[in-house]
């Protein structure tokens, strides 16, 4: 059903990936300002965004912008840019590009407010534009000999607009958790946040991730936080030495591996850290390379097999208020779902912004270690 509406989509003008999110999930975007030649670039909806200094933007607007033709092809489920005598094909479900020219190769690609968001650099590249980087602004600039303006003057001619486009950044941040999963409310908890435009982090236990690998792979392609939760869930046995929490993690991080291809370092101890995670287990954790995550809103879904979506909702709502940066505790339970559209449509009336954690953070937890 996902599967029929996103091509639906698609059709009305929207792109949407087929699978796999190669941006890495463990990278901060950042706001940054495109130009073609002395004018910015108008954006409608999803927002160009700099993510480990590379410039991502929605394919459609900047193909427009410059005079291309956009088609998708539903069976194929690809995409043609054509500019003159220049074309793009991609690839979205293996993320691979052909060029007129005859180059074939990968390109990354993410989905961002239901748009195919790619690489800036490698898209005016390939239509032969000059593409410049101004810091100041940041702006990226595609220039070719319609340009007149120096990339200086582009920034001063266009400063308040940009100021007021930061200005509508959002300042307050939700972090939406989710343990023990994936399993089987994880699609429909996936449904519901894609409606809502919302992005979360999983914690995961290993035999989840193999049991359920198609949740994780779509997780992974709408650009969701993956992480840790570990292998048995028994305190008894994970807590039995400092290196017996590191090899939980390790499985955990192999099975991710084996059905995504992506590795992380981050990871929550089931139950929270304290106090099994002692200074010295804490170091043994941080030297295999792992951030441990905890939480400061606890929804109390797993407090009973009893719990109400009434009660997740009443928790999430006064423990958030006057939190800047609630990092929230779900779990994949049937109330958690029940409850999550009330819960998402709260957060974003109080002006949060849903992200998934990103592995270069510095963690939150009840040690207040932030290594």
């Amino acid at each position: 059903m996902l599967r029929t509406i996103i091509l639906l989509t698609i059709l009305l003008g929207l792109f949407a990936l087929a699978k796999g999110e190669t941006v890495s999930a463990q990278t901060q975007k950042e706001y940054i300002a495109v130009a073609l030649n002395d004018q910015l670039v108008s954006f409608s909806d999803a927002q160009p965004e700099l993510i480990g200094g590379t410039t991502y933007l929605p394919l459609r607007a900047f193909a427009e912008a410059i005079g291309a033709t956009v088609e998708y092809d539903v069976k194929t489920e690809t995409v043609q840019v054509v500019r003159k005598d220049k074309r793009l094909t991609i690839n979205i479900p293996d993320r691979w590009m052909t060029t007129s020219t005859g180059l074939s190769t990968s390109l990354p690609l993410y989905l961002k407010k239901n748009r195919l968001m790619v690489p800036f650099r490698t898209v005016a590249d390939l239509f032969e534009y000059k593409v410049s980087y101004f810091p100041q602004g940041p702006i990226a600039r595609a220039r070719d000999g319609a340009g007149r303006l120096e990339d200086a003057e582009v920034y001063l001619s266009n400063q308040r607009k940009i100021a007021a486009e930061k200005a509508k950044l959002p300042d307050k941040i939700a972090y939406l958790t989710f343990d023990d999963g994936p399993n089987e409310h994880t699609a429909q908890i996936l449904d519901t946040l894609a409606r809502y435009e919302a992005q979360a982090t999983f914690f995961m236990l290993a035999r989840q991730i193999e049991s359920h690998p198609r949740e994780v792979k779509r997780m992974a392609s709408a650009g969701h936080g993956l992480a840790l939760h570990g292998v048995t869930h028994n305190a008894q046995v994970i807590y039995a030495s400092a290196q017996s929490v590191v090899n939980e993690m390790e499985q955990c991080n192999a099975a991710l591996t084996r059905v995504t291809g992506i590795r992380t370092n981050m990871a929550r101890v089931p139950y929270g850290s304290k106090p099994w995670m002692s200074q010295s287990y804490r170091d043994r954790l941080v030297g295999a390379g792992y951030r441990m995550w905890d939480w400061n809103v606890d929804s109390y879904d797993s407090r009973s097999l009893n719990v109400t979506p009434d009660q997740i909702v009443r928790e999430v709502v006064k423990q958030t208020a006057q939190l800047e940066t609630p990092v929230i505790l779900l779990h994949d339970r049937k109330a958690t779902l029940a409850a999550l559209p009330r819960i998402l449509t709260h957060l974003q009336a109080s002006g949060y912004d849903l992200r998934p954690l990103k592995g270069n953070m510095p963690p939150l937890n009840f040690w207040n270690d932030r290594r």
